[in-house]
């Protein structure tokens, strides 16, 4: 027997949802952050910006992909508040296809190491205006990547003999 993973597909209008929904969640988050995190935290934080740059170097973009999402959600977390990460975890399902299509470039991965480093920088720098202008602009690009490949994959089936 053959076992595989199925994350189902995302449409255009539940991705933008979603998003919009993510933006809203992870910017009340670095905010929250900004006032809450303690500096060990915040050091943890600074570390988890940077591992998936040093993994896709390495030649392990799947384990890039999930550090990316570990940023994401330890980002979440200090918040500090439980209904927050709790409505955050409720989007990981579409998460983990919307970050699978839209990380699936090299250069993705580094552009999103890079802002996920600025991110952190902000927050270590309790800039909590920096930090949500920051965050909104990476995962409106993350929602833009994710469109293309969208785009990419219906050109791509359309070309295809049935």
């Amino acid at each position: 027997l053959f076992r595989s993973t199925f994350v189902p597909l995302v449409d255009p209008d539940d991705a933008r949802d979603v998003l919009d929904l993510r933006v809203v969640l992870e910017v009340a988050a670095a905010r929250l952050a900004c006032q809450r995190a303690t500096p060990e935290e915040l050091d943890r934080l600074t570390q988890l910006a940077k591992v998936a740059s040093i993994d896709e170097a390495a030649g392990e973009h799947r384990s890039a992909l999930r550090d990316i999402g570990l940023f994401h959600d330890f980002l979440v977390e200090l918040s500090g508040n439980q209904r927050l990460v709790s409505a955050f975890r409720s989007l990981q399902g579409p998460l983990m296809r919307i970050r699978a299509l839209s990380g699936s470039e090299s250069d993705s991965i580094e552009d999103s190491s890079l802002e996920h480093a600025q991110i952190a920088d902000a927050i270590v720098a309790r800039d909590a205006e920096t930090a949500a202008a920051l965050l909104s602009a990476h995962l409106l690009r993350v929602l833009d990547l994710y469109l293309a490949s969208q785009d990419q994959s219906d050109g791509e089936q359309a070309a295809s003999p049935a």
